[in-house]
């Protein structure tokens, strides 16, 4: 088939996973034969934009001129079968969903979060899990809280623009939902069941072999509130387990220098900052386990499947996806609080055995449902499926 992948990558001081699953879909549909072209826009162009530009930026939630001619443009040039979005916010929009599907061309996205109602996309705010907006098309609350970006104007853009798609996502033709919490999260939206699709994230075999001898805890991730560093450092406090293992936390972020300020006084306890993707893998094959101590509901993760890659069992909080994706044969669920998150973790330590058991299971449930093969075979399917309901195509 013939894909034009498009997607807005989030600002490069936020490294994002998303961001990766992006390259990875791409990289994989080419192993299997398909002709890809990329539309990638990055959050950080808006740097170099003017007052004027700047002032006509919530006009591309209703047309974005440069970017849906790009689109239509592609999609003609190079005989286009299926667009694949991603994110689209603010500068790829979705204004040329609905041309597209007059030209008989079907749009697919893969949802990651919860930016559908959540104009953050996280259905977090204030330190806790947020669910205000659902059932408003208006997102009152999420004006009233300045939840875009900290600003009320802000978020009365954003606001408007999600008010102006919810009569755009009719026109989409399947949504892939990472985890089948997001699955569940866009059927309550009002998206039928029959449009939306399971389709989970995939990496490919991991550069370093999983060690047989394991030490040490594991956090990799953004160093801010909502993905639970600071639960995960006062239940390692209340633990007291500084004597027995240790805690690495990789990942940069807005707090990373005050999280490298307060473990300089914590016993066994290394901040490492940002890491090159082999740097992350190498540590994983080590770890005795991977600890995802989110505070909000997340999609899925991709550290997630490359920790089950080598054989690396994980710590989640009870919460959202992660309570369907970790199950007890591939690790430990806590509620995402500093008790319950320290008595997990002496669990985690007290019982080696109990977790090379729960790593072992974990790797086979990346063969069987995470390698690229698998995964790529799935959204092949969604294309299909999305062609012939368009009769277009190589599959009409």
């Amino acid at each position: 088939m013939r894909v034009l992948i498009a997607h807005n990558a989030y600002r490069s001081e936020n490294p994002s996973g998303e961001n990766r699953v992006v390259e990875s879909d791409a990289e994989m549909l080419r192993a299997r034969g398909h002709y890809v072209v990329t539309y990638v826009r990055s959050s950080d162009e808006l740097d170099a934009w003017g007052p004027v530009a700047r002032a006509g930026l919530p006009l591309r939630a209703f047309r974005s001129t440069d970017a849906d001619d790009h689109v239509l443009d592609v999609v003609r040039r190079e005989s286009i079968d299926v667009v694949h979005v991603h994110n689209p916010y603010p500068l790829v929009g979705l204004g040329f969903v609905g041309e597209l599907r007059r030209r008989g061309v079907p749009t697919v996205q893969t949802v990651h979060n919860f930016r559908h109602v959540c104009m953050k996309g996280t259905f977090f705010r204030d330190g806790r899990p947020c669910t205000d907006c659902v059932g408003s098309r208006a997102r009152a609350a999420g004006v009233l809280h300045g939840c875009y970006r900290d600003s009320r104007a802000q978020s009365v853009v954003m606001a408007a623009t999600l008010a102006r798609h919810d009569r755009v996502w009719d026109e989409v033709s399947r949504f892939l939902a990472v985890s089948p919490f997001v699955a569940e999260h866009l059927v309550r939206f009002g998206i039928p069941a029959s449009r939306v699709v399971y389709k989970p994230n995939a990496v490919v075999e991991p550069p370093h072999a999983a060690t047989t001898t394991r030490a040490g805890l594991l956090f990799v991730g953004r160093l801010q509130q909502e993905k639970g560093y600071d639960v995960l450092l006062d239940a390692w406090e209340l633990a007291g387990l500084g004597s027995r293992t240790t805690l690495t936390l990789a990942g940069g972020g807005p707090d990373l220098d005050a999280v490298r300020r307060r473990a300089s006084g914590m016993t066994s306890v290394q901040v490492l900052g940002d890491l090159v993707p082999e740097e992350v893998s190498a540590l994983m094959a080590e770890t005795e386990a991977l600890i995802v101590p989110s505070r909000w509901f997340e999609g899925f993760p991709r550290v997630i499947v490359e920790a089950f890659a080598l054989g690396t069992p994980v710590l989640a909080s009870a919460l959202g996806s992660l309570a369907a994706v970790v199950t007890p044969e591939v690790g430990w669920l806590a509620p995402p609080d500093t008790p319950s998150l320290a008595a997990a973790l002496h669990v985690v330590v007290g019982d080696p055995e109990q977790a090379r058991r729960r790593g072992q299971a974990a790797r086979a449930l990346y063969e069987l449902s995470y390698v690229p093969e698998v995964v790529t075979a799935q959204l092949e399917g969604v294309y299909a499926d999305a062609c012939r309901e368009l009769s277009c195509g190589p599959t009409a």
